[in-house]
């Protein structure tokens, strides 16, 4: 077979696993891989040949290594009703569905330091808007965790210098809230005032490539 049929045969093989790829519900970014890494294709192939249905094809990314951002105390307050007092003596200011949720958040119990790592939706190879049930995947692909919720309350507490204009969602098990939706705490700082808001937490919910979360240091 000369190169050029080749070439054309390894084209229409490649698209025909993409073809099955998205039908398995790969996000968009995974076609760019499968044609850029020979790797990735002959991991798309034997899976392909075992019968996708049967194995998990999402392959995966290449190694990052996301520095610690900063370190943050949790199980300073043993109460939320204390927690919500701290808050508020230290100028912070909390929405009423902040409040909603924080009233739900479950403290820990002892004193502890977490380590977090702060990345944008771009940081972890997204170019478009990526759900958020995909964001979180791709996050601990990279070896990082979820946060304990009690990270957004220690966070907003705790993170006195952080910029202006600067909003953070916290990667955490979303939390039901009095209305039946997912939320997930939001940190941020607007006109000179430093926030604890929620934002929607439904895994299907879109978010930008530029939007920070917040997640915890893989404990492995």
């Amino acid at each position: 077979m000369s190169d050029i049929a080749t070439f054309v045969s390894d084209l229409q093989m490649l698209a025909k696993f993409l073809g099955i790829a998205r039908a398995a519900g790969l996000p968009d970014n995974f076609y760019q891989r499968v044609i850029d890494s020979p790797e990735y294709r002959v991991k798309l192939v034997t899976a392909v040949t075992k019968g996708f249905e049967m194995v998990d094809i999402r392959l995966p990314v290449e190694s990052r290594d996301f520095p610690t951002w900063r370190t943050v105390k949790l199980g300073k307050h043993t109460s939320v009703d204390l927690f919500m007092k701290a808050l508020k003596k230290a100028g912070m200011k909390i929405n009423d569905w902040g409040m909603d949720i924080l009233k739900r958040t479950v403290l820990a119990t002892e004193l502890v330091e977490i380590e977090l790592v702060r990345v944008s939706v771009a940081d972890l190879g997204f170019t478009g808007a990526t759900r958020r049930d995909e964001i979180y995947r791709r996050a601990q692909e990279f070896g990082l965790e979820l946060c304990p919720a009690e990270v957004g309350p220690a966070l907003r507490e705790q993170y006195l210098d952080q910029p202006l204009g600067e909003w953070l969602l916290i990667g955490m098990d979303p939390i039901v809230d009095s209305d039946g939706c997912l939320s997930v705490f939001f940190v941020g700082r607007s006109d000179g005032d430093r926030w604890l808001f929620t934002a929607i937490g439904r895994p299907d919910n879109p978010w930008s490539p530029r939007r920070g979360w917040v997640f915890s240091r893989s404990k492995l």
